[in-house]
């Protein structure tokens, strides 16, 4: 008896969060920011200088009401970022190194976060709008970067990274099914560690790339523009 009440007592528990649960898949347009989009290749990597591009985005977010306050809500959500190397990065190094064939390395941020997005309807015309503000973490990964050159090869693989992370943002709801919307989000300074494998006259190396470069912090702020929709 007492089973079957718990039974009963978790269902009604799971049936009523999900008439109250709102999930938004979105898509994002990711604009990098500051030193995570400075092309500049004597920074590049282990000096604070990403040389990222715009890249994009899919995630989601959760919401859940608040009771006590009208219009406001509880958010959760997860995002996977991908962002190449800017053009005008690779040519910088390519200038640099120009019998090497050099293999650029991509970013993967996963930005985890929570906080609080209210909701408010525009007198007349009946659109919903919203602002929303959060906390978490972001977890950075670097692809492996590589430059094959005439007597030396060169390979760098890297570990990912957590570090804290913030967003802020706005945004429109139409039809109470579509969003749009932009955000700023301060995803961490994240120091790459790793390890690079050097080739040369046949013999491997292997270095750390702490103790052989001693990288600095590399901000990464973005920009995104969402799109998505409601799916209850």
């Amino acid at each position: 008896m007492k089973k079957l009440s718990t039974l009963v007592i978790l269902a009604a528990l799971v049936t009523t969060l999900h008439a109250q649960i709102s999930l938004e898949p979105r898509i994002s347009l990711v604009a990098p920011m500051g030193d995570f989009k400075l092309p500049y290749e004597k920074a590049f990597l282990f000096r604070g200088a990403g040389g990222a591009s715009a890249g994009f985005g899919i995630g989601a977010d959760a919401t859940y009401p608040i009771d006590l306050v009208d219009n406001l809500s509880l958010f959760g959500s997860v995002d996977f970022f991908f962002n190449g190397v800017s053009s005008k990065l690779k040519d910088n190094v390519a200038s640099d190194n120009p019998e090497a064939d050099i293999d650029f390395n991509s970013y993967l941020n996963i930005p985890v976060l929570t906080g609080l997005k209210y909701e408010y309807v525009v007198p007349d015309i009946y659109v919903r709008t919203y602002v929303k503000g959060g906390i978490g973490f972001d977890v950075f990964s670097i692809s492996n970067f590589t430059i094959d050159a005439a007597e030396v090869d060169q390979n760098f693989t890297f570990k990912p990274i957590a570090a804290m992370a913030a967003t802020f943002g706005m945004g429109v709801i139409l039809m109470d099914q579509y969003t749009i919307g932009f955000e700023f989000m301060s995803l961490g300074n994240h120091t790459p560690n790793g390890e690079m494998e050097e080739t040369k006259n046949n013999n491997l190396k292997s270095f750390d790339i702490t103790e052989t470069y001693s990288p600095q912090e590399m901000p990464i702020r973005v920009f995104r523009l969402t799109a998505g929709f409601l799916l209850f």
